[in-house]
């Protein structure tokens, strides 16, 4: 379930920053997706972490 999510809020952030379906650099488009991924993970793991301690 987080990686549909991760995609998707990939997809915004890189429409948001102005890019629109290009992709000039590889580069670019590897920042973003690990940022998206790294924040998908981080809320991932939180409520993960939380539904197990109740």
């Amino acid at each position: 379930m987080a990686l549909p999510a991760s995609l998707a809020l990939r997809d915004t952030v890189w429409q948001l920053l102005g890019f629109g379906d290009q992709v000039d650099s590889i580069g670019q488009w590897a920042a973003v997706s690990l940022a998206c991924a790294l924040l998908t993970g981080t809320l991932t793991f939180g409520v993960a972490t939380t539904a197990i301690r109740k």
